[in-house]
């Protein structure tokens, strides 16, 4: 048996292992985390690698119920460079007025480098009743590619709490003002880290008693235009590369003051 053959079929054997067993970017799975006034719980997707989670008037207690559907598209689109956690949740209450947030979160994003967007994109916000119902939306980004954008593992004694390792483009808060598709509300910010990294939607929804709370929202790493992301990253790099060949043309120009 030559060496190379040899080493191809190790390879070969290696292969198959790793198909066999699985590896922790196929084992990753779209995670829910609930707070509500009568506990915490979690939700993962139910197979290993699934992107969809599915409730129907599921009851929180004191008269809360939720209905939700969250789709991850992790790793990403290669063709249109979008990577997203989708959400639609709706909070209804037959009870006293409650806060409920919603996590969802997934690892193992692939958006490339050198620069892309984190983008918080609403497309709807509504409620049904009388009262003062309110809501906010926000999207974090994890370069550790860990789950719910923290360092450590997400317990129902351990409320999420993203980082200063995660970045944000800001929350953004409704009150009496719907927002439907046709006229989202979007904010974002140039970002950049190595893949894989993380994505988590964090959604605070208010609702008064006897009122329904709707809440829609991407949570997306979306490739800026060229002539953005061109602007964006002229920066010290480049600069100081000017710097070299202007001082090697004209030595007798003074280095700039740190």
């Amino acid at each position: 048996m030559s060496g190379s053959f040899r080493k191809r079929l190790w390879a070969a054997a290696g292969l198959l292992g790793a198909a066999l067993t699985g590896s922790p970017s196929a084992q990753a799975a779209l995670e829910l985390y609930i707070q509500a006034p009568s506990g915490n719980q979690i939700i993962i997707a139910s197979n290993p690698g699934q992107n969809t989670i599915n409730i129907t008037g599921m009851s929180l207690g004191g008269g809360l119920s939720l209905s939700l559907n969250s789709v991850s598209n992790r790793p990403g689109n290669g063709a249109t460079q979008i990577s997203s956690i989708t959400t639609a949740a709706s909070i209804s209450n037959f009870g006293a007025a409650a806060t409920v947030t919603l996590w969802l979160t997934d690892t193992g994003f692939t958006n490339p480098d050198p620069g892309y967007w984190v983008q918080s994109d609403v497309t709807r916000y509504d409620f049904l009743s009388g009262g003062s119902p309110t809501a906010s939306f926000q999207t974090y980004v994890g370069p550790g590619n860990a789950l719910f954008a923290t360092t450590s593992t997400v317990t129902t004694s351990s409320p999420p709490s993203p980082s200063g390792s995660a970045t944000t483009p800001g929350v953004q808060s409704f009150s009496s003002t719907p927002v439907v598709a046709t006229n989202p509300d979007t904010k974002k910010v140039l970002f950049s880290a190595p893949a894989p990294h993380s994505i988590t939607t964090k959604m605070t929804l208010f609702a008064p008693g006897g009122s329904q709370v709707n809440l829609e929202g991407d949570s997306m790493i979306n490739s800026p235009e060229p002539a953005t992301l061109a602007m964006a990253l002229a920066g010290l790099p480049v600069v100081g590369l000017g710097l070299v060949r202007h001082r090697r043309n004209r030595k007798s120009v003074a280095a700039p003051a740190v």
